[in-house]
């Protein structure tokens, strides 16, 4: 029997892109900048917990049939809960000292933001190659 884990990833990698390249790039376009922000906020902490969630059972299972794919599994859910626990509420701040009219926030803001968009991209190329393991 297959483990379960490919499957999973996939789940996981397929809500990451469409989030990555639909979702919130359209939640940006149809409201207004405040709204935007304020979905934003509330969508991202429950995206990082559901998401990993998935992918910490996407680890589990693996660790009966593919310890490699299961050590990539968890540096997915490292980097989920990293992003939720720590960048999350480091981006926010910066972003609310940046609304407030702190010109430096506005740098850190960016930064932190590039970080999170560097975990994104590692997360889906990561669960691209646990993906990849169906076809093998």
């Amino acid at each position: 029997m297959q483990s379960v884990a490919p499957y999973l990833a996939t789940v996981c990698l397929g809500a990451m892109l469409f989030f990555s390249f639909v979702l919130a790039p359209l939640i940006f376009v149809k409201l207004p900048a405040e709204q935007a922000g304020r979905l934003i906020r509330a969508v991202f902490p429950r995206y990082y917990v559901v998401l990993g969630g998935v992918a910490s059972v996407a680890a589990a299972a693996a660790l009966y049939s593919d310890t490699p794919g299961a050590l990539v599994m968890l540096l997915v859910v490292f980097g989920f809960g990293f992003s939720r626990f720590i960048l999350v509420p480091a981006i926010n701040a910066a972003r609310d000292r940046e609304l407030d009219g702190d010109k430096g926030a506005a740098k850190n803001f960016k930064k932190l933001h590039r970080v999170s968009v560097m975990i994104n991209m590692g997360q889906i190329l990561l669960l691209g190659y646990v993906s990849s393991r169906l076809i093998t």
